[in-house]
């Protein structure tokens, strides 16, 4: 919007110092002309002038068309940065939001986005993700936890902010000049925040704990193992598969355990006393349970006579 009110203002300047070569030359054109006499002279005389003019108005048309073009080119270009860089900004936002958590890894990825936001959008766009950071910062900073969890208020006031943002977004793109109201804007960001699957905190007795359904399957996979130290891996998956029908990856090797969290976040319980130790092997369970795939867990232990509670 910016380089378009510029250019505009540089068009007008120009057409005003043209307006007024033309009127200087018309002004003093006649009494020029009035003292040649008749004749190649005067001729020669009017026909030069009607050349500068032209030689003037052709300057100022090829410089008009190349100050658009580049002027265009240079537009599409930052229009297409800054797609890419709200693109990444957006991605990295719906990481935490999806999965309910912060980790360190994620919150790491924010500064340079932010960076690059303020070296190539107006004010309102950075302003709209600094409240968005400074919450997110917030949020991480409560907790010394590796992944601090997301509560509900917490996730319905980031995605009100993130409509906020989306909408600056659109205004620095010009594919709009107007925001939304305001009450379509809040009805908007309570829709998103309605149609995510409330979380179970069903809590499951194991040992006189209480613990969630996560912990719970981690609970007793771990106890059967450590009862079982002398299981090897081959022999521990002929009772509890690596590959099951309610879960891709109930468990992996320390090792796979690692890499997976490394490329995105920590999706197996891979602290040293999480950890599982088999007979030729180190064991990971996964931290992510489906309330429904808890009766088949349940099921596949009892098949096995392991202990669960």
């Amino acid at each position: 919007m910016k380089i378009t009110k510029n250019l505009n203002e540089k068009s007008l300047r120009n057409v005003f110092v043209l307006a007024i070569i033309a009127v200087s030359v018309y002004i003093g054109f006649e009494p020029l002309i009035a003292l040649v006499p008749d004749g190649v002279s005067k001729a020669v005389i009017s026909s030069s002038f009607g050349a500068i003019f032209v030689i003037i108005l052709t300057m100022y048309l090829l410089n008009k068309q190349t100050e658009i073009e580049q002027e265009s080119k240079r537009s599409e270009k930052l229009f297409d940065e800054r797609i890419k860089l709200f693109q990444v900004i957006l991605e990295v936002t719906e990481e935490m939001l999806k999965d309910g958590y912060i980790s360190s890894k994620e919150i790491k990825r924010l500064p340079f986005p932010y960076i690059r936001l303020c070296m190539l959008c107006d004010e309102k766009p950075i302003e709209a993700f600094r409240t968005i950071f400074d919450k997110l910062n917030a949020i991480y900073a409560s907790s010394d936890d590796e992944e601090v969890k997301i509560n509900d208020a917490e996730e319905k006031e980031l995605i009100k902010m993130l409509f906020i943002f989306s909408v600056e977004c659109r205004i620095n793109l010009q594919v709009s000049s107007s925001r939304l109201d305001e009450k379509l804007l809040t009805s908007s960001a309570e829709t998103v925040s309605s149609t995510k699957k409330k979380r179970d905190y069903t809590k499951h007795k194991f040992f006189g704990k209480n613990l969630t359904k996560n912990r719970y399957i981690h609970a007793i996979i771990k106890n059967f193992a450590t009862q079982n130290s002398h299981l090897t891996k081959a022999e521990f998956e002929k009772i509890i598969p690596s590959k099951l029908p309610w879960h891709p990856k109930p468990w992996v090797t320390f090792e796979e355990a690692k890499l997976i969290a490394e490329r995105d976040r920590p999706r197996h319980y891979i602290k040293d006393d999480e950890i599982i130790q088999l007979a030729d092997a180190i064991i990971c369970v996964s931290n992510g349970q489906d309330k429904d795939g808890i009766p088949k867990w349940l099921e596949l232990f009892k098949q096995h006579n392991i202990q669960i509670d």
